[in-house]
């Protein structure tokens, strides 16, 4: 019996350190995945950027509503955002300023523009977000502090 309850302890106390694990993509269970995208988003890690093309010049993200925009690289955009169910999005109408900038910069932004134009699905936790396009690649985002997108 007693080894009945530690090994019942064991297994307890694994299962509840694997649940916090993946904690930053939880989000509240009484908030939809359209409210807890809404803000401010900067990327930190992308299956099409090395990290220092994403240190160069970080892309942002805000959402709004059914609105998006933010810094891509080298210039100011925006766009809609349609959500089709709770991960299920479609982003269109992106338009961005046309400043040029170093040929680094301007392949963050085409890269970044291409991902959001083929965005198929958000994944929303409390403080990562994911992007995902239409071939699979990742774009991996954390909530930015309000120094990050001034």
């Amino acid at each position: 019996m007693r080894r009945l309850m530690i090994l019942s302890t064991l297994c307890s106390l694994g299962l509840l350190a694997c649940s916090g694990a993946n904690e930053s993509m939880r989000t509240d269970a009484k908030q939809s995945p359209q409210t807890a995208a809404q803000g401010d988003w900067q990327l930190t890690e992308s299956d099409q950027l090395d990290a220092a093309s994403i240190a160069l010049a970080p892309p942002t993200l805000h959402i709004e509503d059914t609105r998006i925009s933010g810094f891509d690289g080298c210039n100011r955009y925006l766009g809609q955002l349609q959500w089709q169910s709770d991960a299920v999005i479609a982003i269109s109408g992106i338009a961005a300023s046309k400043m040029g900038c170093e040929p680094a910069r301007m392949a963050i932004e085409t890269a970044y523009l291409e991902a959001l134009r083929r965005a198929t699905s958000l994944q929303v936790g409390a403080t990562q977000l994911q992007l995902v396009t239409d071939a699979g690649e990742r774009w991996h985002f954390e909530r930015a502090t309000s120094s990050q997108t001034n």
